[in-house]
């Protein structure tokens, strides 16, 4: 019985991702038509899937994590995502636009979830450069990878903000 628990276990896991609709939330997420006007904070290469990304947050985003405080409702973080292009000298630098993705926090969001992937009260959503929602992209993946920057309210570029 004991061989079958990692099994068993991964299978508890899989159910329970499979019983969040791909697009739980995500209609919550509105497109911030005006980030630009955002603090941008960051830009990431990422070598590891080759894309440079450009991060945005409203201003009392910034101030809250600058503050040592997670951010409060509405906050929005934006990313800008391109392919990365071998740039000279190394590095990475921007190709081709390959969509926008946004993290909204709102209160009480993300309640539908189970506690193996809810990002506290982060929602996530994909858009196209027009602002049209991409509801093709299944956001499981987000709250996945996010899930491991829990101390840090569920956000990867922290750090950068609090530098910013």
């Amino acid at each position: 019985m004991r061989k079958h628990l990692p099994v068993f276990v991964l299978c508890v896991v899989l159910l329970a991702i499979a019983a969040v609709p791909a697009g739980a939330g995500t209609d919550r997420v509105k497109f911030p038509a005006g980030y630009k006007s955002f603090v941008h904070y960051a830009t990431v290469e990422r070598a590891d899937n080759k894309t440079v990304r450009l991060m945005y947050a409203d201003p009392a985003t910034v101030a809250a994590v600058k503050a040592g405080k997670p951010a409060s409702d509405g906050a929005v973080i934006v990313m800008e995502v391109y392919r990365g292009e071998p740039a000279p000298g190394g590095g990475l630098k921007r190709g081709a636009f390959r969509g926008i993705f946004v993290m909204e926090k709102g209160a009480g969001w993300g309640a539908e979830y189970p506690d193996t992937l809810r990002n506290g009260d982060w929602e996530y959503a994909r858009f196209d450069a027009d602002g049209k929602r991409n509801k093709k992209r299944n956001m499981n993946s987000c709250f996945t990878c996010h899930k491991k920057e829990a101390v840090n309210d569920y956000v990867f570029t922290a750090g950068a903000m609090k530098a910013k």
